[in-house]
């Protein structure tokens, strides 16, 4: 839910729906878990209701059958409270050239599947990608920053991540698995004053590819 609206992101599409207030409200007590709007004053409209609940089902966004679908609940994604770029408390880890080579793998990776393949296939990768990782116990919250400025300082003679936040958040991901670290991969949206969608890496409570300026306008709808 972002603002007085309700975003979807369709990932076999690749795009997003947005529906506004009058329209959301007439899905509530069709949809498991949807979301009540801060908005709502009148009763929802059930033939309204049930011609977009049609529409949604038709493009593949709900579903009539319990066991193929769940109870629609915003992602569990923390409140951030700093950012891994923004400081820099822990000391810098020294390049290596496992690090150079799991960049380079990263990158090609991230930009081959956004050329190539649809985000329903990508979330499934990223998926197929975390059972593999043997994750360092405790998750190494030192190693983790450490890394991300690592990876942004080689990103400063590679690519400019601004105007590119799906292939930086997508790349630093892949990097971060390769070193054994599971940071949360967010895409959040806003509404207004118009419509954007933005991309970004986590752990817990830490950016590690933004700042808290910019990621605390924007609304998480999927985690990954």
């Amino acid at each position: 839910m972002s603002g007085s609206s309700v975003v979807l992101l369709d990932l076999k599409a690749d795009r997003y729906l947005a529906l506004e207030a009058s329209r959301a409200r007439s899905l509530a007590g069709l949809v498991a878990g949807w979301p009540t709007l801060a908005t709502e004053a009148l009763l929802p409209n059930a033939e309204a209701g049930n011609r977009i609940a049609a529409g949604m089902l038709k493009r593949g966004l709900l579903t009539s059958e319990r066991s193929q679908g769940k109870e629609l609940t915003p992602p569990p994604v923390a409140v951030p409270a700093d950012s891994a770029i923004d400081t820099a408390d822990e000391g810098e880890m020294p390049l290596r050239l496992k690090h150079l080579l799991s960049f380079v793998a990263a990158l090609t990776a991230a930009r081959l599947h956004l050329r190539f393949r649809s985000m329903e296939w990508i979330v499934d990768d990223v998926c197929r990608r975390r059972a593999k990782v043997i994750s360092r116990e405790g998750q190494h919250e030192i190693a983790m920053r450490q890394l991300a400025r690592l990876f942004d300082r080689l990103r400063s003679y590679t690519y400019d991540a601004r105007g590119a936040c799906l292939f930086d958040s997508l790349a630093l991901l892949y990097f971060l698995l390769c070193e054994g670290l599971q940071p949360q991969w967010v895409i959040g949206v806003r509404s207004s004053p118009s419509f954007m969608a933005h991309s970004w890496i986590q752990h817990g409570e830490t950016l590690l590819n933004d700042s808290f300026d910019r990621v605390s306008v924007y609304t998480p709808i999927m985690a990954a």
